[in-house]
């Protein structure tokens, strides 16, 4: 077994089985839920923001533009994360994590872009 490093942590090992299993049996049971409950009424007036201008036939123009952070900090953070080898990371696992929240960023910003410029609820 290979030193542990300055935090008493093995930088070689993924995180124990039940510590991957009870998140897993967590977020499963989440989604499980949800199927359980009642659709939540939106109010319509909701779907009504504060910027109803468009701008260069950009319905809602700044609540879209104001999405651009996402994407960009996104892609970048993908960038950063798959244009480094494993080996800069202190496990070669600790990578997929990173790259997973960076794609969730990245996704953010294109649903609510998508739903900004044209808000309403699907019927």
């Amino acid at each position: 077994m290979p030193p542990a490093g300055a935090n008493g942590l093995n930088p070689d090992s993924p995180p124990p089985r039940w510590k991957t299993g009870l998140v897993a049996v967590l977020a499963l049971g989440s989604v499980a839920g949800a199927f359980f409950l009642k659709p939540i009424p939106q109010d319509p007036d909701y779907h009504r923001f504060a910027d109803q201008r468009t701008f260069p036939a950009v319905p809602h123009f700044l609540n879209v533009v104001s999405n651009l952070p996402f994407l960009v900090s996104g892609l970048f953070g993908m960038w950063s994360v798959l244009s480094r080898p494993a080996s800069e990371y202190l496990a070669g696992w600790v990578r997929w994590p990173w790259l997973a929240l960076t794609i969730g960023i990245f996704l953010n910003g294109v649903g609510s872009s998508y739903y900004h410029w044209g808000p309403g609820v699907p019927q």
